[in-house]
């Protein structure tokens, strides 16, 4: 069976609450028993295993939740997101106990006492919570029944996260080709998909297309047409980190072209110059590394000195008369050729220039490089190289390069782990390693991030530093990544950062905050009847295809369900589970949804056989005066129960018996002696009873925050505006002995008016005018109905607000054109006069007939009909292209002045 089995006494809940203490007992089998059940926790660990399988010295809470690559299992305290399902059970070592189960949010000390359910055949307990309900990081599940007359709390923490958006930024920014806004970008946006390969295989294959398409045709790297090393070597850099290998061409290609490009050589390398006069014969100076040669060299004639490069060493060429110089490594590869009488040059480290190969060395470059698959020996060189190039910041540690780049500096602390390299020559790089790591911490901000300016460009330089520290081995409870996730997480746009870039690396930092998941209603499905229906929802900006169901091996023979191939994003579906028989036993199991192997769901499923209860209230609740309601939610069996309702405090009442037969919830009308401010928990239980010898005892609380009447007193009822350029107010009242905040708003928005105030706190008994301003423009016609609301502690009072104004703009004329237009007029009433006398018998037969001038009449009629349709035909195609409804589109025209009757008939024509 399950039911919330006989509670606790609510105030030793209620104290053990508030306090937060744990009390433990103190007996020898009590602390032999903690001493197994660490033994056990630990096997649990190795072997895990499901609920309904309970076996040992189990006493704690568990989490229930899917098992995947996604949810970090080494971060404590256990991580939920804003979103998901929070489901759990409590096992007693004891049996015959009762446990009382709560959700405390810490961010504001509040909490939430949660139903729980019999779970297994040991006695354990289950029970679930909506994260979404209220918005908290910070949460202790608290289990605590009594023994001996002591009671005993069991707490698990709650670390809740906020659901990041951040992917749906970077597939939108994908355009149909598959590409991004450029290559770089294209790369960014695959390095974040490339965490859900499943999900994303069509967008991934479409980018890696357009990426082989969009570099250079002869030379395999990028940009198209303009080949950059930088670019080259941060494409294939990220490209490795998101798990691209030489396989794909353009990882293959790319890396040859890395190759070629590299200042790289060996100690079994000889390199020669070429020096040949240009006017003159010359004397010549040629010096590599202090070795020293001097030449006369005759007009015509060359000069070839040959030696083994090292990294640093100097060549000089220093001629009396101008000479060619031209510098080749041992594939005679041109280094440099130089025309003058004063050539130096300097052997470059064995990294990549951001330029043509030879040149000196750039250290972003080279640490892009460093991080794809190149040889290891080239790797290593590089390496070696990057090393050289540190620099010392005091006590703060090194730093890498010219300049002190947080990202060059992150990035060197990867490639160092990567390829780990001792050289006498450079120091260790071990401990190189560990200064720039101390460098590195010490440069994070104080709200988390890494670099300077504007919140857009740290998000770049704080994911980097994220990136290596994560892979040189802190993990995320390390106060450094909190501090970044958080700060990330804080700062996230509603609409994204600017680029797919900015996008990416705030993915990674937070893609522990972006895995995919479903919601479940009911959380825990519980199998009392025939049949039940499951609602799964996809509340992540991800496609869930490839969808599979599977109940637990002991439910199999006696459960069977619906199924369906997937859920789009931010979607639901609906699906029916079946019982294959009603004779079961109770059984306790769950039902497990993969997406294509990736486990992302675990509901709990009970089989129930024999009848069962459980009746839960509302939570906090307002009473105003001496009467309120209480909504109590019901999930039973199919059996009838009848039940009977007692409250613990002789000042509350309510009626006492019920019959439930097919009731979801029951609204109970509670009644107090008195009127009155008091905050308090009010207890009480259903003793409820099926057939002749099955009863239930299900105690509640309910938190109470009762006034001795209502807040407010609003006047007049109606306000009635008819003129512009007038003003209304209406009075506001406080009827408590107590401040109160006070909102006030049109129901539909207004055009024509103005509130003096929106938001404003009454004190005790203070009475408040609130001015309307009305500024409706002189000749304009408006007519409306509307609702003005005054809201405190969530009661709302109306005032009806009715607008009729109707006007006509004042023309002044100019006097000359006044009496200018008397004197025509007076002229034509004298002319018109003179012709009518003259005429008179000829207008006397036109103007005469009746029949004439009916016809003009019936005319002008027909004529104010049809401009009367087309106006309301206009209106009508207006408002049903704004999405209204037919009754919207009929209310409006009433309020604009149109007969209903001349309504109908449009509609009937349309």
């Amino acid at each position: 069976m399950f039911a919330v089995l006989p509670s606790l006494k609510q105030g030793a809940v209620k104290d053990e609450l508030e306090r937060g203490l744990r009390v433990e007992r103190s007996s020898f089998y009590r602390v032999l028993g903690f001493g197994f059940l660490i033994l056990f926790s630990l096997l649990i660990l190795a072997f895990p295993s499901d609920a309904y399988v309970i076996r040992g010295n189990i006493e704690g809470i568990y989490l229930v939740r899917p098992s995947n690559q996604f949810i970090d299992t080494s971060y404590y305290p256990p991580e939920y997101l804003e979103l998901e399902d929070l489901v759990f059970y409590t096992c007693l070592e004891e049996d015959n106990l009762t446990v009382h189960s709560s959700v405390i949010c810490r961010d504001d000390n509040s909490f939430d006492d949660v139903t729980v359910y019999k779970w297994s055949d040991r006695n354990c307990f289950i029970a679930d919570y909506d994260l979404s309900l209220h918005e908290c990081s910070d949460i202790l599940i608290k289990s605590v029944y009594e023994l001996d007359d002591e009671t005993v709390s069991l707490d698990q923490e709650i670390k809740v996260n906020r659901l990041t958006s951040v992917m749906d930024h970077i597939e939108n920014a994908q355009y149909s080709d598959g590409g991004w806004k450029d290559s770089l970008e294209t790369a960014y946006g695959l390095w974040a998909m490339s965490y859900f390969p499943y999900i994303y295989k069509k967008e991934i294959d479409m980018g890696l297309n357009w990426l082989k398409l969009y570099r250079d045709n002869d030379e395999k790297c990028w940009p198209k047409d303009e080949c950059s090393p930088l670019w080259t070597a941060n494409i294939l850099g990220i490209l490795t980190l998101a798990g691209f290998n030489d396989s794909l061409r353009i990882m293959h290609d790319g890396l040859l072209w890395l190759e070629k490009n590299q200042n790289y050589y060996s100690s079994s390398d000889e390199w020669t110059v070429n020096v040949t006069p240009y006017f003159l014969d010359s004397e010549c100076l040629i010096s590599y590394d202090n070795q020293n040669v001097t030449k006369n060299i005759s007009l015509g004639s060359y000069y070839t000195y040959s030696f083994t490069p090292e990294f640093g060493a100097e060549l000089y060429v220093i001629c009396t008369e101008p000479v060619k110089a031209t510098l080749l490594t041992q594939d005679d590869e041109e280094v440099l050729y130089y025309e003058g009488d004063n050539m130096t040059y300097t052997t470059p480290g064995a990294g990549w220039a951001n330029g043509d190969r030879w040149g000196d060395a750039d250290v972003q470059t080279t640490l892009w490089a460093v991080l794809t698959h190149i040889p290891q020996a080239r790797r290593d060189a590089a390496v070696e190289w990057l090393t050289h190039e540190l620099r010392q910041e005091g006590s703060k540690g090194k730093y890498v390069g010219p300049s002190k780049n947080i990202s060059n500096a992150a990035l060197y602390l990867f490639a160092v782990n990567r390829s780990p390299v001792s050289s006498d020559d450079y120091g260790d790089v071990n401990y190189s390693r560990s200064e720039v790591l101390d460098w590195l911490r010490f440069k994070q901000n104080n709200d988390g991030s890494w670099g300077s300016g504007n919140i857009s460009s740290r998000v770049v330089p704080t994911g980097n530093a994220v990136l290596s520290l994560l892979n040189i081995g802190f993990n995320r409870s390390n106060e450094v990544i909190e501090d970044a996730e958080e700060w990330i997480s804080e700062n996230e746009l509603e609409y994204g950062w600017n680029t797919t870039r900015q996008n990416a690396y705030s993915f990674y930092v937070l893609k522990n905050n972006a895995r995919p998941f479903l919601k479940s209603v009911p959380r825990i499905l519980i199998m009392n009847s025939e049949s039940k229906v499951l609602e799964l929802y996809n509340p992540t900006t991800y496609d869930l295809d490839n969808l599979d169901f599977e109940f637990s091996d002991n439910l199999k023979d006696k459960l069977e369900m619906e199924t369906q191939d997937g859920i789009s994003a931010y979607s639901y579906i609906r699906l029916t589970v079946r019982r294959l028989s009603m004779d079961n036993p109770d059984t306790y199991g769950y039902l497990y949804i993969s997406n294509s192997g990736l486990n992302i769901s675990k509901i709990p499923v009970l089989l129930v056989s024999s009848p069962a209860i459980n009746i839960t209230p509302s939570k906090a609740i307002k009473v105003f005066g001496t009467k309120g309601m209480v909504t109590f939610d019901i999930v039973k069996t199919g059996d009838t129960f009848s039940c009977e309702l007692s409250w613990d405090d002789p000042d509350i009442s309510s009626t006492n018996k019920f019959k439930f037969v097919n009731e979801k919830s029951v609204k109970v009308e509670i009644k107090f002696t008195k009127a009155e401010r008091f905050e308090k928990t009010y207890s009480g239980e259903f003793f409820c009873t099926v057939g002749d010898d099955k009863t239930f005892l299900i105690p509640f609380s309910v938190d109470i925050d009762r006034y001795p009447s209502y807040p407010l007193e609003v006047s007049p009822e109606r306000i009635y505006i008819n003129e512009t350029g007038k003003d209304a107010y209406f009075i506001v009242k406080n009827l408590l002995d107590e401040s109160v905040d006070v909102s006030v708003k049109f129901a539909k928005s207004e055009n024509f008016f103005d509130l003096e105030k929106t938001s404003f706190v009454l004190n005790p008994s203070q009475t408040r005018n609130i001015t309307i301003y009305n500024v409706i423009p002189q000749g304009f016609n408006v007519s409306s109905k509307n609702t003005l609301e005054v809201t405190a502690i969530g009661q709302k009072e109306t005032i009806k607000f009715v607008v009729d104004v109707k006007s006509k703009p004042r023309k002044k004329m100019n006097p000359i054109v006044f009496w200018s237009l008397v004197a025509l007029l007076i002229a034509a009433i004298g002319a018109g006069g003179y012709f009518a006398y003259r005429y008179k018998d000829k207008l006397m037969a036109i103007l005469m007939p009746g029949k004439k001038i009916e016809d003009v009449r019936d005319r002008i009629r027909a004529l104010e009909e049809q401009g009367m349709q087309l106006a309301i035909k206009n209106y009508i195609r207006m408002l049903r292209f704004q999405g209204k409804k037919d009754s919207e589109i009929r209310e409006r025209l009433i309020e604009e002045g149109f007969k209903e009757e001349e309504i109908d008939r449009v509609f009937k024509q349309a």
